[in-house]
């Protein structure tokens, strides 16, 4: 299964944590968002990421690629201007052509759409709301 990790924002909501890094990689109990995000979607079998990236786009990149992209596929998809959801989501409909998809934030509250939205959800229960990842 395929997802998409909305992480182009600016962050806003978190300076100053983001006034040096993306929100994705803010640390959560000593793993960034993005780690987080990428765990909980292999839990469910997704195994092809694609993640949109605009503020600090290098740092997301070379965060990935020095952990071998968490043993997923993933691709990039470059936002040189801030397309916000709608945009970032046509921007990489490519990716979706050919398997069942799901957006996602790294915001880890995040609301998981329902699981009757592709058939191979069919087989497996999927809350509609993931629990916060466990504090250390």
């Amino acid at each position: 299964m395929k997802a998409m990790i909305l992480a182009a924002g600016l962050g806003t909501r978190l300076k100053p944590l983001t006034d040096t890094r993306p929100k994705a990689l803010v640390e959560l109990s000593g793993r960034t968002l993005l780690e987080i995000t990428l765990t909980r979607l292999r839990t469910f079998g997704v195994t092809e990421v694609i993640v949109n990236v605009h503020h600090f786009a290098d740092q997301v990149i070379v965060y990935l690629k020095s952990h071998n992209n968490f043993g997923s596929r993933i691709e990039i998809s470059l936002e040189e201007v801030l397309l916000d959801t709608g945009g970032g989501l046509k921007k990489a409909a490519w990716f979706f052509l050919e398997a069942p998809a799901r957006p996602n934030s790294t915001n880890p509250h995040a609301p998981v759409p329902h699981r009757k939205s592709s058939p191979s959800h069919a087989r497996r229960p999927i809350p509609r709301n993931l629990p916060p990842p466990p504090l250390r």
